[in-house]
């Protein structure tokens, strides 16, 4: 295999995994938040629910960045062929 092929198959595994853990912990921290909301006053979750909100978005910002990591090896192995 070629070594842009296993960089590639390397990443995607990379991703797999991390799609996997990812979604496991937003799955966590969307109960969390919810039951956070459920039993909270009105001005702590005005507080606390932004930063949870951005968490949870810098998860999936992680998630993006591996996309576009693998996105460009592919691309790079087309312009060497």
């Amino acid at each position: 295999m070629s070594d842009l092929k296993k960089s590639i198959d390397r990443k995607v595994e990379e991703l797999s995994q991390k799609i996997g853990e990812t979604g496991c912990w937003q799955a966590r921290k969307v109960m969390e938040l919810r039951q956070y909301i459920s039993t909270s006053d009105v001005d702590d979750i005005i507080k606390f629910v932004p930063v949870m909100i951005e968490e949870l978005a810098e998860a999936q910002h992680r998630l993006v960045t591996m996309h576009d990591q693998i996105r460009l090896l592919v691309w790079l192995g087309k312009e060497e062929n």
